[in-house]
């Protein structure tokens, strides 16, 4: 899989390290109610990512919510998509350059 899935929260054993205190201001917080994932909801995009077969040969992309991502929107709290900064163009290149001075073959 060549897809890196925008990380998300979700409700995780992770979480019996959080604070009482800390749990109940997310649970307080409405647009966190939203943006909180049960685990199976943070692996779809994974599992998707690995099964669709719509995405064989595709790589270097962004996903989120089992599609691939666009470019967040930079005014809002949070949302999907990536960073314009996180994604860069000429990737592609970049990895092919990676792949021959590390002397590796494509698979």
């Amino acid at each position: 899989m060549h897809l890196v899935c925008t990380p998300v929260r979700f409700a995780a054993e992770l979480l019996c390290h959080v604070s009482y205190e800390q749990k109940s201001a997310w649970d307080a917080d409405d647009w966190l109610k939203t943006y909180w994932k049960s685990p199976e909801q943070g692996a779809a995009t994974s599992v998707w990512g690995v099964v669709a077969r719509g995405l064989e040969g595709t790589r270097g992309k962004y996903s989120n919510n089992c599609q691939i991502a666009s470019p967040a929107d930079p005014t809002k709290r949070h949302g999907p998509g990536y960073a314009t900064w996180a994604y860069h163009p000429d990737g592609e290149a970049n990895w092919a350059k990676t792949f021959e001075l590390l002397q590796l073959e494509e698979e």
